[in-house]
């Protein structure tokens, strides 16, 4: 095949590649060895994509040209016509899967693409009313099985970090004044994250950290590595096993499994909204948007200078205790979000730092999340997502109502 062979087609199965895993089927570091990659057809699809994805991509990246389907037969593969497709999606969608409720999933994936000779997808209203959607009652669980962790979107994530990191310290940029801001062509605010960890509440020594994110939602990363969130709405609950499989249950109807540590929970919310301020303030507020999963805290330590906290969704989020700065750094939006000491809160560009320069309190932080991405990585790969081994924690149904020893 001809390197230089494209059609408008051929681009169909790259864009939906890039949309699902993050990056171009035959990206390498150069032209010649991308080129070489397209000519021998050598791609890799990640095994936490869902099979009817694999199974179109892999049609539409046929080497012969003759071989690929139709745009017609597109319309009607089962990654198009199959599940349940909504009237819109949430911003969330940038960095983190959406979550739909049962209620709002076709069964049986018959929904149809209008104008391709089936009937058009029904909206989620229609589901609901009960033709031909799956029944699901509050409290139901519902599972997911976790992909492996050589392959995780998080790990990625992680690597995918270090190696931006690495390229903007690599290529020296120029330091500024201490006192001059980055000027105007480095910021950025389209790329703010999505989400990011407002409040945070250390209790490790009985039951584990405790946090809010920016959207008011709250979790709790058990000394267990089990993890419990409830919604900005203060009803949707999701529990994460150890595993990472989720299930998903209301605050008015979950197991008595869960009773524990939605007790714990709720202290922790309480705390937090009593007794902290949210890093980020208004800035994090947007709507409640269906089919938005949050995040999880995947792994915290800390340092005798800051407290390191690393989200699902990728972000890095580093909260320096002198002087209460904050770096959030999100590897999807390749870019850095900066908190200084007067609650300013600015979003760069990596790209645009590693051209254009900063001042040294920032290159300087830029420095210690690089140093901390290593460590992360190397914790990850022995398992240890707590700042410590921990034995299986017995949540008290009454937990102390003392202050936490260390908070945000």
């Amino acid at each position: 095949m001809n390197p230089n062979y494209m059609q408008a087609l051929s681009l169909c199965p790259d864009c939906r590649y890039t949309l699902l895993v993050g990056k171009p089927p035959f990206e390498t570091q150069s032209l010649k060895d991308t080129y070489q990659k397209i000519k021998r057809n050598e791609y890799r699809i990640p095994s936490y994509v869902g099979r009817d994805a694999r199974s179109l991509i892999t049609r539409l990246l046929q080497s012969e040209p003759t071989n690929r389907p139709s745009p017609g037969d597109i319309l009607e593969d089962p990654f198009i016509t199959g599940g349940y497709l909504p009237a819109k999606l949430p911003n969330s969608c940038l960095t983190t899967a959406p979550h739909w409720k049962k209620t709002a999933v076709v069964a049986g994936g018959g929904g149809g693409v209008a104008g391709s000779g089936g009937s058009a997808r029904r909206p989620l209203s229609h589901v609901n009313s009960g033709s031909g959607g799956v029944g699901h009652t509050a409290g139901v669980k519902e599972g997911a099985t976790p992909s492996p962790m050589d392959d995780s979107p998080s790990d990625w994530h992680l690597h995918s970090l270090l190696a931006q990191l690495t390229a903007c310290l690599d290529s020296k940029p120029p330091d500024r004044p201490s006192d001059q801001i980055l000027s105007q062509e480095c910021e950025d605010p389209a790329s703010q994250p999505i989400f990011w960890v407002g409040k945070w509440v250390d209790y490790s020594d009985k039951y584990g950290l405790g946090y809010q994110l920016s959207d008011s939602s709250v979790g709790v990363l058990f000394n267990d590595s089990t993890r419990l969130l409830l919604g900005a709405d203060f009803e949707s609950l999701q529990f994460i096993n150890r595993d990472l499989s989720e299930e998903f249950y209301t605050l008015s109807s979950y197991p008595d499994a869960l009773y524990k540590k939605v007790t714990l929970l709720k202290y922790f919310q309480s705390y937090m909204t009593e007794h902290l301020l949210k890093a980020g303030g208004a800035a994090g507020e947007r709507p409640i948007d269906e089919g938005v999963r949050l995040p999880h805290l995947r792994a915290w330590f800390r340092t005798r200078s800051a407290i390191v906290l690393h989200l699902s969704n990728g972000l890095l989020q580093i909260n320096f205790f002198n002087d209460h700065t904050k770096v959030m750094i999100c590897p999807l939006m390749s870019a850095l979000s900066y908190i200084d000491e007067h609650k300013t809160f600015t979003t760069y560009k990596l790209s645009l730092i590693e051209k254009h320069g900063c001042n040294k309190e920032l290159a300087t932080r830029l420095r210690y999340a690089k140093a901390m991405t290593e460590r992360l990585i190397s914790r990850l790969d022995q398992g240890v997502t707590t700042p410590l081994p921990h034995p299986t924690p017995t949540p008290s149904s009454n937990p102390p109502l003392c202050p936490p020893p260390a908070t945000s």
